[in-house]
Protein backbone atom coordinates (compact mmCIF):
# COMPACT_ATOMS: atom_id res chain seq x y z
CA UNK A 1 0.00 0.00 0.00
CA UNK A 2 1.21 3.57 -0.86
CA UNK A 3 0.73 4.22 2.99
CA UNK A 4 3.23 1.67 4.21
CA UNK A 5 0.52 -0.72 5.53
CA UNK A 6 -0.14 -4.12 4.45
CA UNK A 7 -3.30 -6.34 5.21
CA UNK A 8 -3.23 -8.41 7.82
CA UNK A 9 -1.66 -11.81 7.21
CA UNK A 10 1.81 -12.80 7.63
CA UNK A 11 4.87 -10.49 9.18
CA UNK A 12 8.48 -10.96 8.05
CA UNK A 13 9.44 -12.82 11.06
CA UNK A 14 6.51 -15.26 10.50
CA UNK A 15 4.25 -14.16 13.05
CA UNK A 16 0.45 -13.94 11.73
CA UNK A 17 -1.14 -11.29 12.71
CA UNK A 18 -5.68 -12.44 12.61
CA UNK A 19 -8.47 -9.32 12.63
CA UNK A 20 -8.60 -5.90 11.74
CA UNK A 21 -8.43 -2.48 12.50
CA UNK A 22 -5.21 0.10 12.91
CA UNK A 23 -2.07 -1.12 12.97
CA UNK A 24 0.87 -1.48 14.79
CA UNK A 25 3.97 -2.15 14.04
CA UNK A 26 6.16 -5.86 13.66
CA UNK A 27 9.51 -5.27 13.71
CA UNK A 28 10.36 -2.12 11.01
CA UNK A 29 7.13 -3.22 9.07
CA UNK A 30 3.77 -1.33 9.88
CA UNK A 31 1.21 -3.96 9.09
CA UNK A 32 -2.83 -4.09 9.85
CA UNK A 33 -3.83 -5.05 13.10
CA UNK A 34 -6.99 -5.18 15.46
CA UNK A 35 -7.79 -3.65 18.47
CA UNK A 36 -8.36 -7.00 19.17
CA UNK A 37 -5.79 -9.28 17.84
CA UNK A 38 -4.33 -12.85 18.32
CA UNK A 39 -0.71 -13.23 17.12
CA UNK A 40 0.47 -16.74 15.77
CA UNK A 41 3.65 -18.34 14.87
CA UNK A 42 3.91 -21.74 12.83
CA UNK A 43 -0.04 -22.19 13.56
CA UNK A 44 0.39 -21.63 17.13
CA UNK A 45 -1.65 -18.91 19.08
CA UNK A 46 1.32 -17.49 21.00
CA UNK A 47 -0.36 -14.07 22.37
CA UNK A 48 -3.59 -12.05 21.89
CA UNK A 49 -4.67 -8.88 23.06
CA UNK A 50 -8.14 -7.34 23.42
CA UNK A 51 -9.86 -5.39 24.88
CA UNK A 52 -13.65 -3.90 26.00
CA UNK A 53 -14.79 -0.45 27.64
CA UNK A 54 -16.71 -0.46 30.46
CA UNK A 55 -19.16 2.28 30.78
CA UNK A 56 -17.42 5.86 30.22
CA UNK A 57 -14.52 5.69 32.52
CA UNK A 58 -13.12 2.20 32.40
CA UNK A 59 -10.93 0.43 29.67
CA UNK A 60 -10.07 -3.60 30.58
CA UNK A 61 -7.39 -4.92 28.57
CA UNK A 62 -6.89 -8.65 28.47
CA UNK A 63 -3.34 -9.85 27.26
CA UNK A 64 -2.68 -13.60 27.46
CA UNK A 65 -0.17 -16.04 26.02
CA UNK A 66 3.67 -15.71 26.58
CA UNK A 67 5.36 -12.18 25.93
CA UNK A 68 8.65 -13.36 25.21
CA UNK A 69 8.26 -14.29 21.75
CA UNK A 70 8.58 -12.79 18.25
CA UNK A 71 5.49 -10.33 17.44
CA UNK A 72 6.06 -8.73 21.36
CA UNK A 73 6.99 -5.56 20.06
CA UNK A 74 3.61 -5.32 18.03
CA UNK A 75 1.31 -6.20 21.41
CA UNK A 76 3.78 -3.69 23.44
CA UNK A 77 2.90 -1.08 21.11
CA UNK A 78 -0.93 -2.21 21.00
CA UNK A 79 -0.53 -1.93 24.64
CA UNK A 80 0.42 1.49 25.51
CA UNK A 81 -1.92 2.85 22.34
CA UNK A 82 -4.99 1.64 24.17
CA UNK A 83 -4.13 2.70 27.35
CA UNK A 84 -3.96 6.17 25.78
CA UNK A 85 -7.99 6.14 25.82
CA UNK A 86 -8.94 8.98 27.52
CA UNK A 87 -10.60 6.58 30.07
CA UNK A 88 -10.07 7.77 33.88
CA UNK A 89 -9.15 4.07 34.92
CA UNK A 90 -7.44 1.51 32.97
CA UNK A 91 -7.34 -2.82 33.94
CA UNK A 92 -4.68 -4.20 32.18
CA UNK A 93 -5.43 -8.08 32.69
CA UNK A 94 -2.65 -10.53 32.67
CA UNK A 95 -4.19 -13.63 34.66
CA UNK A 96 -3.91 -15.25 31.07
CA UNK A 97 -0.41 -14.47 30.31
CA UNK A 98 1.74 -17.36 30.68
CA UNK A 99 4.96 -15.38 30.73
CA UNK A 100 6.71 -11.35 30.74
CA UNK A 101 9.73 -10.49 29.35
CA UNK A 102 11.34 -7.11 29.97
CA UNK A 103 9.68 -5.74 26.46
CA UNK A 104 6.16 -6.48 28.19
CA UNK A 105 7.20 -4.69 31.71
CA UNK A 106 8.77 -1.67 30.34
CA UNK A 107 4.89 -1.40 27.79
CA UNK A 108 3.23 -1.83 31.20
CA UNK A 109 5.66 1.22 33.25
CA UNK A 110 5.22 3.13 29.66
CA UNK A 111 1.41 2.93 29.53
CA UNK A 112 0.88 3.36 33.54
CA UNK A 113 2.80 6.30 33.40
CA UNK A 114 0.85 7.89 30.38
CA UNK A 115 -2.61 6.69 32.34
CA UNK A 116 -1.46 8.57 35.68
CA UNK A 117 -0.10 11.87 33.49
CA UNK A 118 -3.81 12.51 32.08
CA UNK A 119 -5.20 11.95 35.71
CA UNK A 120 -6.03 8.44 35.13
CA UNK A 121 -5.18 5.36 37.15
CA UNK A 122 -4.39 1.69 35.54
CA UNK A 123 -3.61 -1.30 37.39
CA UNK A 124 -3.07 -4.95 36.79
CA UNK A 125 -4.92 -8.10 37.42
CA UNK A 126 -2.41 -10.90 37.97
CA UNK A 127 -2.63 -14.80 39.63
CA UNK A 128 -1.01 -14.55 42.55
CA UNK A 129 1.36 -17.34 42.63
CA UNK A 130 2.37 -17.22 38.70
CA UNK A 131 5.85 -16.56 36.91
CA UNK A 132 4.27 -13.28 36.00
CA UNK A 133 3.62 -12.14 39.48
CA UNK A 134 7.20 -13.03 40.29
CA UNK A 135 8.25 -10.98 37.22
CA UNK A 136 6.37 -7.97 38.29
CA UNK A 137 7.38 -8.64 42.12
CA UNK A 138 11.61 -8.96 41.07
CA UNK A 139 11.49 -6.09 38.83
CA UNK A 140 9.40 -3.47 41.41
CA UNK A 141 6.71 -3.13 39.00
CA UNK A 142 4.06 -4.25 41.95
CA UNK A 143 4.97 -1.06 44.17
CA UNK A 144 4.58 1.34 40.67
CA UNK A 145 1.32 -0.30 39.54
CA UNK A 146 -1.33 -1.36 41.51
CA UNK A 147 -1.79 -5.48 41.18
CA UNK A 148 -4.99 -7.18 42.35
CA UNK A 149 -6.10 -11.01 42.12
CA UNK A 150 -9.20 -10.44 40.82
CA UNK A 151 -11.00 -8.07 38.03
CA UNK A 152 -13.64 -6.56 39.67
CA UNK A 153 -11.44 -5.21 42.90
CA UNK A 154 -9.25 -3.82 40.27
CA UNK A 155 -12.05 -2.64 38.64
CA UNK A 156 -12.88 -0.51 41.81
CA UNK A 157 -9.36 0.70 42.37
CA UNK A 158 -9.16 2.02 38.78
CA UNK A 159 -12.07 4.44 38.83
CA UNK A 160 -11.37 5.44 42.40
Amino acid sequence: MADGRVPAGIGQDGIRIDGNSDSCVQGILRVSCPANAKFEHEGEIIMSISHEDVGEDLRRIVISGRLDMPGTNSVASQLEELAAAPKKGVVVDLSALKFLASIGIRALITSAKAVQQRGGKMVLVVSDSSTVMMSLEATGVDQLIPVFKNASDAERAAVA
